[in-house]
This record gives structure tokens, C-alpha cells and sequence, in this order.
């Protein structure tokens, strides 16, 4: 009976050992997995946590950065809503609430499309010029108003022919047009009396034995294509498009040379002066750059003729995208309505614009 007793006490001993040792090891496993996806709070606020919790490394946390997040939660909270003479209703894609409607009940902001000078809505609200058209033709006077929203690159809401939401192809870069593409120019332009008079110059190319087709109602010589009614597809016939602007001002670049980029074609390009920063680089000829047209004239047939000079005009089509031109329009990826939001929010928080990237700053 002792022997048998003796059993009984031993078994219960190693049954509470095995006990205590499974009990343990469980409470081991809950405490590193606590420890893996908690912080204490005074974890937080002693500006780390635990770097390393099995053989991972954790990134630690400054409180600066727990604040800046329970911040940048913030920003998203509340909407902004504005009312648009382009009677636009609708939930604008974008990284703060961004509706448009054409209620002007519990609006935050007023958008004028204008063309030229007008006094501002009377309105404790913002009221925003905006514009497009050219000063040469329209001159921009945004007394009175609370922002201005134009293409003159120092407007603080920028309005940009483009956009790399509207030309995809600049990301995958579509081939050039062919060196078997008609020898000559395209050109189309219904303003016949233009303030830089590049009808002038189209004139005199043709005088010196240039090809120019110009299909719309200045300088009518010739017929679309069959069929063809984009203008994409029209000067993808040529090896040039003539993407004259209808006055030379500085930052007023208009679609007419994104076109031809995107359609393939060598942009010959008269308008803005500082047109250089505003496309890829050696990707246009410019007309400023020759000291007549009888030196630009022998430069396209020089071009028409060498398939080397042709391909050079095209040479940044290949590898990654002029970093510069990158930079510049980077903010496009944003629709101009969405930016429009985001400085008006940044107004009502007091936070900083940051103009480069059209998009606010924390404090």
C-alpha cells in the first residue's frame, strides 16, 4: 500500500510539472504576440518600441510620428464642396471630400471659367478665377478674387494643358510615326488672325517648297484624311505637325504640341518662349531657334531626307522619361477640380500650399 501510495504521490507531481510547464509556455506565446501587435502606451510615448520581437525587425515609432498620423486621419473628415459655372454635380476623385454641385446651398467655394476680367462673385465665400484662354487675348486681372486658377505657372492652383491622366501614351512613349509618313506638315487652325501671325510663317514655308497641309479653316488646302476626324490620327500621316500657338507668352503651351507628341509626329512649335521646359528634352524643333525661315525650311528637308536626324527628334522616346519633364507635371496625376479642393481645405486648416506639388503641407 505504501509502494502503491508512493506511485499515486509521484504521478501527481509529474502531472502538476507537465501541468505548470504547459500553463507557462501558452502564457510565453500570448505574451509575444502581444507584444508583436500592441504598443503600451508608454511604449508610444517613450518615442520607440521594441525593435526586435521574434527574428523581425519592427520599425519603431516616434511620437512625432503618431501624431502625424492621427493628423494626416484628420485631414479626410470633413468635405469641401464648391459650385462651378462648368455645372459640374457630381463626387470628385480625390485625397480630401471633394464634391461639385450645382447647388449653391452650404457651398465652400465659387469657380468662375472666365475669359478676361469680371468682378468676383460678393460672397463671404472662396471665389476662384479661373482660366484657360491666353492673356494675350483675354488679360487676366484677378482683383477682388480670392485665388487664381490659370496656366500662368505662378497661379497658385496651376491649370495645365497637361495632364498624364489625359496623355497615358507619355507613359508607355507610343512609337514615332513612320520615316515612310508623307514628307510634310500638318497643320490645323481655324483662327486665321492669330496675334504672333503664324499663318504667316505657314505661308512662307510653302513658298520655299514645304509640304503643308492644313486641313481646317485657316489657310484651307487640303482635306482630312478619309475617315479621319481626330486629330491624332490625321497627323500620325505626317513626319511634322506644325504646333503654332496663337501668341507667344510665356507658360501658354496648349494641347496642339501634346497632340503631336502623343500622335508620334516632330512638333515644329512658335508660342511660348520658355516652351523648353514644358516638353521633353530635343523632343520639338522650334522656329526661334533658326534666324530665318529659310534655314528652318532647310532644316525639314535635311530631316526628311536623313532618317538619323529624323530618329533624333524621337531619341526620347526610349528609356524612362525626361526626369525633369516628370517633375514638373508630376501634380497632373491630380485632377485641376481635386487641387482646387485641396487648396481650399488648406485654407480653412491654415495649412501651408505647396505650390510645386499643388497639394498642402502639414504643420
Amino acid at each position: 500500500m505504501a509502494v502503491h501510495g508512493n506511485m499515486t504521490i509521484r504521478y501527481m507531481v509529474l502531472y502538476l510539472v507537465a501541468y505548470g510547464s504547459v500553463l507557462l509556455y501558452f502564457h510565453n506565446l500570448m505574451n509575444v504576440e502581444e507584444k508583436g501587435l500592441r504598443h503600451t502606451v508608454d511604449e508610444l510615448t517613450s518615442g520607440k518600441v521594441e525593435a526586435k520581437i521574434y527574428s523581425d525587425e519592427v520599425r519603431r515609432h516616434t511620437v512625432d510620428e503618431v501624431k502625424r498620423a492621427k493628423v494626416e486621419a484628420k485631414i479626410y473628415s470633413d468635405e469641401v464642396r464648391v459650385w462651378s459655372t462648368m455645372g459640374y454635380n457630381r463626387v470628385e476623385p480625390c485625397d480630401v471630400k471633394c464634391v461639385y454641385t450645382t447647388s449653391t446651398a452650404d457651398v465652400d467655394a465659387y469657380v468662375y471659367e472666365l475669359r478676361g476680367r469680371r468682378a468676383p462673385r460678393t460672397t463671404d465665400k472662396v471665389t476662384v478665377y479661373l482660366q484657360l484662354e491666353g492673356a494675350h487675348y483675354y488679360p487676366i486681372d484677378t482683383t477682388g478674387w480670392t485665388v487664381e486658377s490659370t496656366y500662368r505657372w505662378q497661379s497658385p492652383i496651376l491649370v495645365a494643358y497637361f495632364s498624364f491622366g489625359g496623355y497615358t501614351n507619355f507613359i508607355g512613349k507610343n512609337s514615332p510615326v513612320s520615316f515612310d509618313a508623307i514628307d510634310g506638315v500638318s497643320f490645323l487652325a481655324r483662327n486665321c488672325n492669330s496675334k504672333n501671325h503664324r499663318e504667316r510663317i505657314i505661308t512662307r514655308l510653302i513658298d520655299l517648297g514645304i509640304r503643308v497641309d492644313s486641313m481646317s479653316a485657316c489657310l484651307h488646302n487640303a482635306p482630312k484624311p478619309p475617315g479621319n476626324d481626330d486629330k491624332v490620327r490625321i497627323m500620325q500621316h505626317y513626319k511634322f505637325h506644325a504646333a503654332f500657338e496663337n501668341g507667344n507668352v510665356d507658360d501658354y503651351v496648349t494641347e496642339k504640341v501634346y497632340l503631336a507628341l502623343k500622335a508620334g509626329t516632330i512638333p515644329i512649335y512658335y508660342g511660348a518662349s520658355n516652351i523648353d521646359s514644358f516638353v521633353p528634352s530635343g523632343s520639338i524643333i522650334r522656329v526661334d531657334q533658326f534666324e530665318s525661315l529659310e534655314e528652318l525650311a532647310s532644316h525639314l528637308k535635311e530631316c526628311m531626307a536623313n532618317k538619323s536626324l529624323y530618329d533624333s527628334y524621337h531619341a526620347w522616346r526610349q528609356g524612362e522619361l525626361d526626369p525633369q519633364f516628370v517633375k514638373k507635371f508630376n501634380f497632373t496625376h491630380a485632377s485641376t477640380e481635386c487641387r482646387t479642393c485641396r487648396w481650399i481645405y488648406a485654407r480653412r486648416h491654415n495649412y501651408t500650399w505647396r505650390h510645386d506639388i499643388q497639394h498642402f503641407q502639414l504643420k
